[in-house]
This record gives structure tokens, C-alpha cells and sequence, in this order.
């Protein structure tokens, strides 16, 4: 980035601000702008996050936002470091700086096999059983909310979109608590009450593209909100699927052969191993009706442990 060319149109590169030297922006969260900045006196990397604030709500989401993080301590999640006030008036919140790839990506780039990559998934998976047993609810759980560093650890990023149960001031509605299309519940989309089984339902849709090559929902063409009219393909059957898709806000092509490429494996191969165990497992996940989906991270855990036991000896 040139040293002239400002970042989000107001801060630039090198610039202090507080106790921290601007770096860079990072990609933006889902309700403020984050820059990369190095502490000054310890000289170690942070990020801070600047809330976009429009409107009273937009500053008690960024304060939900702080709050959540506050109560959480994971090394699955990102961390919290402090929270000030850019010349005593723009708030902005201090996280552990995560020199980290998006889930997908970095799947895709390591060209992670089936196996590698259930077992990538079952660590977010660890992370988001932490996050609820601490009544916290992500809202917005896709590939560009989790990180994933060279050496395989993952942090889930972002709760801009999140709520805590039972704290009042904290909508749990759907109408405010939006997360990215394509990995949305039904009740997401409605409006309607969330828990975490729309948590559940996310990472189901997560899954799904890392074993598939694409999301359930979101070819070009289709109805943004096909989740409420559709039902979604079975996995095995999608390894197959050629056309468009809606990836990472952009239009990819997919080919079976090249999916399966990345997985190390052939399409037939990757069928087969869905088709042993995870085909019923993933249509359970991301079952439109939430009573008739898994309820807890935990049995999607037991569930896709169990399949890849299942199908321990089909061929890769």
C-alpha cells in the first residue's frame, strides 16, 4: 500500500494512533473496519477494530461485540486485549493480531484431503462448543470468519453479529442478528428467533463446501432464498455439480474434476466416501426445520467422527 493512500479514507499507513502504529487494513468485519497496527512500545502486531456507527444501535452492536469477547477465552477464538477511544471519541476494541487464512482457502490451497479436512472442521467445531456453552451466539459463521494459520490452528473471528442469551438489551431475533447469505438459517432469513441450533445450521453449510466444492444454496441463477424453498442436494450428489457458484462475493465455475483435484481424490472416490456416512449427516445439519436439526455442536462432532470411522476403509 502506498504511503500517500489512506485506509477506510480517513487513516494512513505509519500513522499513530494511540499507542499503535498503522500498518494496514485487514478485510472488514461484519460491523466495522479493522487495521493492522504494531504496538509502539512492545512492538508486537494487534488488530483494531473501528465500529461503522450510523446510529445508536450500530454503537450497542459494537458494544454486544465487546462484551461477548470479554467473556470468552479460548485459544479457538480471538482474543480480546483491550478497548480505548481514538482521541477520546472513535471506540475501537484491541485483538490479537492472527496471521491466518480463510478456512476455505487455506483448505483448498494445502489441497487438505477428506480426512484432513473433517478434522480441520472439528476443530472450528471445538471453538463454537466453547463459544455456546458460554451463551454466546455467532450469527455469522462462514469460511472469511474463521482463520487458519500455516500450522493448522484455527480462530473464529468476528461476533459483530452475535448475542448473548439472556442478557436484556440483547436482540436474539434474526432482524438484527444477520449473518452472510448463503450460510444463513431459514429463521435467519425470516426474522424470526435464533439459537444456536443457527449456529448449527452454518457450520453444516461449512462442511458441505469443504467436502463439496460449494455451498448448498447460491448457484447464479438461484433465489437468494432458496434455503426456504428448496431442499438442498445430497452431498454426494453435488461432488458432481458443473456451472456457477457464489464464492468468497464472487462467481466461480465448478468442474467435479478439479473439486476433487483439490481433495486429492476423483469425484467418484469423494462420492463414495460421502455417501458412506456424511450424506445423512450434513442434509440433518442444515435441515430447514431447526427442530428436526442436530441440536449441538457436540453431536455434529460425535456424527462426523462416526462417519469417518464408518468409512475408514473406502478408498481416498
Amino acid at each position: 500500500m502506498a504511503a500517500a493512500e489512506k485506509i477506510f479514507g480517513v487513516f494512513n499507513p505509519g500513522q499513530e494512533f494511540d499507542s499503535w502504529r498503522i500498518e494496514a487494513a485487514l478485510p472488514k468485519g461484519n460491523q466495522g473496519g479493522v487495521l493492522k497496527a504494531t504496538d509502539i512500545s512492545t512492538d508486537t502486531l494487534v488488530a483494531l477494530k473501528i465500529p461503522f456507527i450510523f446510529c445508536p444501535a450500530d454503537r450497542q452492536r459494537f458494544e454486544r461485540e465487546r462484551e461477548i469477547l470479554e467473556s470468552l477465552d479460548h485459544p479457538g477464538v480471538i482474543a480480546l486485549l483491550g478497548k480505548g477511544a481514538y482521541k477520546g471519541e472513535l471506540p475501537y476494541i484491541v485483538l490479537t493480531f492472527c496471521d491466518g487464512e480463510r478456512l476455505d482457502r487455506f483448505a483448498d490451497r494445502k489441497c487438505l484431503t477428506f480426512d484432513d479436512r473433517c478434522k480441520l472442521f472439528l476443530l472450528v467445531c471445538e471453538a463454537v462448543e466453547y463459544v455456546h456453552d458460554h451463551d454466546v451466539v455467532h450469527c455469522d459463521l462462514n469460511p472469511s470468519n474463521v482463520l487458519v494459520t500455516d500450522d493448522g490452528k484455527v480462530k473464529v473471528i468476528d461476533f459483530g453479529s452475535g448475542f448473548m442469551k439472556g442478557r436484556r438489551g440483547h436482540s436474539g431475533m434474526g432482524t438484527e442478528h444477520r449473518g452472510t447469505p448463503q450460510y444463513m438459517s431459514p429463521e435467519q432469513i425470516l426474522g424470526e428467533s435464533l439459537d444456536e441450533r443457527t449456529d448449527v445450521y452454518s457450520l453444516g453449510v461449512i462442511l458441505y463446501e469443504l467436502l463439496c466444492g460449494s455451498t448448498p444454496f447460491g448457484q447464479v441463477g438461484e433465489d437468494e432464498n432458496a434455503a426456504l424453498t428448496k431442499e438442498p442436494e445430497r452431498p454426494s450428489a453435488a461432488v458432481f455439480r458443473t456451472g456457477r457458484v457464489l464464492r468468497d462475493g464472487k462467481f466461480h465455475s465448478l468442474a467435479p474434476e478439479a473439486v476433487a483435484h483439490c481433495r486429492r481424490t476423483t469425484p467418484d472416490l469423494l462420492a463414495s466416501r460421502l455417501k458412506v456416512g456424511l450424506d445423512e449427516v450434513l442434509l440433518a445439519v442444515i435441515h430447514s426445520k431447526r427442530d428436526r436439526r442436530f441440536a449441538t455442536v457436540k453431536q455434529i462432532m460425535t456424527a462426523v467422527e462416526n462417519a469417518m470411522i464408518s468409512c475408514v476403509a473406502q478408498p481416498q
